[in-house]
């Protein structure tokens, strides 16, 4: 690979060998920020003297580059904060009032509805705290009631809760889905249950006025669409292709679709940020809108799908891509995908650098990656095949498929080693 032409892949892999470093180490932040600072100060030291190699100098950005990811991952995890909610979890059972803001629209199931609270305060006993960090509260629907209050339950209400502060389950078996961490990395530190007369509302909404006003109202009523005009299954499967709204889907038919191997079709991901791009790129077209008026009108349907779909790794990471093709495009500016690749996971990482443990974040660049490097191989076998079978377009469609089906599939494939031998999962 040429990282001369690459500088976004050059910066990535010290910056992501630097969060790795961090997670692992979890040194407290200020300690971070005075290496860091001292490393900033040698590279001035070096630089302003007039006898420095530049080997060492470019070793010595590399390391820079390394110890920022390290002083991100540090400043984004909070694990040493000491107003972190989950330092105040009582060892002994203890009721006390929490108020917060709620930062979803929360999940029903079956006789409980979860939903997330980012915490502001903590009142124990005669004590008030000002907390940091969110809470897992479950409502328990048993009764109409309850079922009215979770329907009330929506982003951006401020509340008091009531109940006992525990700690988040953690993974009872070596390779199932480990929820605690996936927690963590939302920033959900501790869990709460509750019952209808032990939740009250306070004040108005808070919280950002374009999801507010814009985007959730968006969500519901295209939820709402999808019920009246299809209904049933069908609608539940709709808003996990269109919005990402798989909560409601029928756990048989999650089942299904995960061992036929399609669960990646649920997913919003490149496939439908590049579906949504061509449309609305071809609708704009066809009103004859200059060439950078389409790009910006696009690039803003764009954001607003990634909003739509919860802004999820896999989908934030196809919206930056499109947008840097398309800017490209318009600037009539070379597409290199590997710098395009690596431009994207850098701006998710600066935004929040736990998304590097995200699953979501990891398979899709992996795919993406795989995609990159395995079918140009393939597209030159296909180019050295007998001219008859080359300029079939229903072979070629077929050929296609195959090796972007098979470019995928192997790079989302992991090796997992066992006593036994090892075993081949995706």
């Amino acid at each position: 690979m040429n990282f001369v032409q690459r500088p976004a892949v050059k910066f990535l892999i010290p910056f992501v060998l630097g969060i790795l470093i961090g997670w692992e180490l979890d040194l407290h932040l200020l300690v971070n920020l005075f290496i860091l600072l001292f490393f900033v100060a040698l590279y001035g030291f070096i630089r302003l003297s007039k006898n420095f190699q530049s080997e060492f100098l470019t070793i010595l950005v590399y390391l820079l580059i390394l110890l920022l990811g390290n002083f991100k991952i540090s400043l984004d995890r909070q694990s040493h904060h000491p107003l972190l909610i989950r330092n105040f979890i009582q060892a002994e059972k203890k009721e006390i009032y929490l108020i917060g803001i709620v930062s979803d629209h929360g999940v029903r199931k079956k006789e409980r509805f979860n939903f997330m609270v980012s915490a502001e305060t903590l009142v124990v006993g005669n004590k008030v705290f000002y907390v940091k960090g969110g809470v897992l509260v479950t409502l328990s629907l048993k009764d109409g009631e309850n079922i009215t209050i979770a329907d009330n339950v929506s982003y951006g209400r401020k509340i008091l809760v009531k109940g006992e502060l525990t700690h988040l389950h953690e993974r009872r078996n070596p390779h199932e889905f480990d929820y605690h961490r996936w927690l963590t990395l939302q920033d959900v530190y501790a869990r709460m249950w509750i019952n209808s007369q032990d939740i009250v509302w306070l004040g108005e909404k808070v919280g950002n006025p374009i999801l507010l006003s814009v985007i959730f109202p968006l969500r519901e009523w295209i939820g709402r669409k999808f019920d009246e005009l299809v209904g049933g299954e069908e609608a539940k499967l709709l808003k996990g292709l269109v919005i990402g709204e798989r909560s409601e889907m029928a756990l048989e038919i999650k089942t299904a679709f995960i061992n036929s191997g399609l669960m990646h079709i649920l997913a919003v991901s490149g496939f439908n940020v590049g579906l949504v791009s061509m449309i609305f790129w071809s609708i704009f077209s066809i009103f004859r809108l200059p060439e950078k008026v389409r790009a910006i009108f696009t690039v803003l349907v764009l954001l607003m799908f990634m909003y739509l779909a919860g802004s999820q790794p896999p989908v934030v990471r196809a919206v930056i891509m499109a947008v840097l093709i398309i800017g490209a495009k318009v600037l009539e500016y070379k597409v290199d995908l590997y710098n395009v690749v690596a431009i994207a996971a850098i701006v998710q990482l600066i935004f929040d650098s736990r998304v590097l443990f995200d699953a979501g974040f990891q398979l899709s660049f992996s795919a993406v990656l795989a995609l990159a490097y395995i079918y140009p191989k393939f597209n030159s076998i296909q180019q050295r095949l007998p001219e008859n079978v080359g300029q079939n377009i229903v072979l070629r469609y077929m050929f296609v498929s195959f090796a972007v089906s098979l470019a995928a599939i192997l790079g989302t494939t992991k090796l997992k080693f066992e006593s036994t031998g090892f075993k081949i999962s995706t």
